[in-house]
């Protein structure tokens, strides 16, 4: 089976039904890129407070559910603690990795190695949505070997769950506002602007907006069968770090896209602006320039003059010394 792009998307931004419901579709629309046939486990977590991980949903496919009888049998606990650092700070991994490195949660992820391999699971793939808000989604799937993941292969899935990040951000608001909001402008597969509010009145977001619904449209078009890696990387999970487009149907069956605003929720700074906050945040989380670009709809080249701006403001003569007085700076409530 294809990954398909449009079906996808198409399924990660639908926001009917559970969250269950969601998380099976979503976890489905990837499996061409993530299944191989020996099982798939997710959950859905609130990290933001340390010390008080919340799962809100866990959802396996029918492969992965003997694991858990073995590991009901075994006796080994789970350890809170283990699964918040994940939340919280690993993008990406997989088992035998953790294992071979010096993560502290490398002796734990060897005590539950035996029982996977009870069950024919010799590694398993780790991917998280890893939002600067400490709140998303990861997913975990079975192989019956040594997983051998392809640097594209990486990136691949670095997009998809940056759209599935986006996804689960803008779900969870319009769980809270109890309805679908109208959005800040809607505009027609053509990218013609039929309404707008501020902030997207301007020209520059106008001329965004319709820009990332026109490579929208041609990422669900022909290139989605000829070239679906294409498709992908062309369709960034933000527009102008700010707005998530999403169809609307109306009774006459015309389809537009509503611009949803969908950035994440960050803890403001004195000396940074809410733009060099949030880039900042993600290269805190590990991220390199392109693919905080690809998280947010922003060029490289804002990415990193964004960063600039950051390390001038707090006086940082690196990246590196940026992301520690970043971390000394949220120690004290993150």
């Amino acid at each position: 089976m294809k990954f398909s792009f449009p079906a996808f998307y198409e399924t990660a931004y639908r926001f009917g039904g559970s969250t269950e419901e969601w998380v099976a579709g979503v976890l489905g629309a990837m499996a061409p890129l993530f299944d191989t046939g020996h099982g798939m486990f997710a959950q859905v977590y609130d990290a933001s407070v340390a010390g008080k991980l919340e799962v809100s949903t866990q959802w396996a496919s029918p492969e992965y559910l003997p694991f858990f009888a073995e590991w009901a049998k075994s006796g080994i606990t789970l350890d809170p603690s283990v699964m918040e650092s994940m939340c919280r700070r690993l993008e990406f991994a997989t088992l035998r990795g953790v294992i071979a490195g010096s993560d502290p949660s490398a002796g734990y992820a060897s005590r539950l190695a035996p029982i996977y391999s009870i069950v024919g699971i010799e590694d398993v793939v780790v991917i998280n949505t890893l939002d600067p808000n400490r709140k998303g989604c990861v997913f975990f799937g079975s192989r019956d070997r040594e997983a051998k993941v392809t640097p594209p292969e990486w990136a691949r899935l670095r997009r998809v769950m940056a759209h599935v990040g986006a996804a689960h951000r803008l779900r969870s608001r319009i769980a809270e506002l109890e309805v679908q909001p109208d959005g800040e402008a809607v505009l027609d597969p053509d990218g013609r602007l039929h309404h707008a509010e501020m902030p997207a009145q301007s020209d520059d977001a106008q001329r965004a907006l319709r820009t990332a619904v026109v490579t929208l449209e041609r990422s669900r078009g022909p290139i989605a069968e000829s070239s679906p890696d294409e498709a992908l990387a062309t369709c960034n999970a933000l527009t102008s770090a700010r707005w998530t487009l999403v169809d609307r149907f109306e009774r006459d069956g015309r389809r537009y896209l509503v611009a949803h605003r969908n950035a994440s929720a960050v803890r403001p700074s004195v000396e940074l602006s809410s733009r060099e906050k949030l880039v900042s945040d993600h290269a805190r989380l590990g991220r390199g320039n392109k693919a905080i670009a690809y998280q947010l709809g922003l060029s490289v080249g804002a990415v990193a003059n964004y960063l600039h701006r950051a390390q001038v403001k707090l006086g940082a003569a690196s990246r590196v010394e940026l992301i520690q007085k970043l971390e000394r700076a949220a120690s004290t409530g993150d």
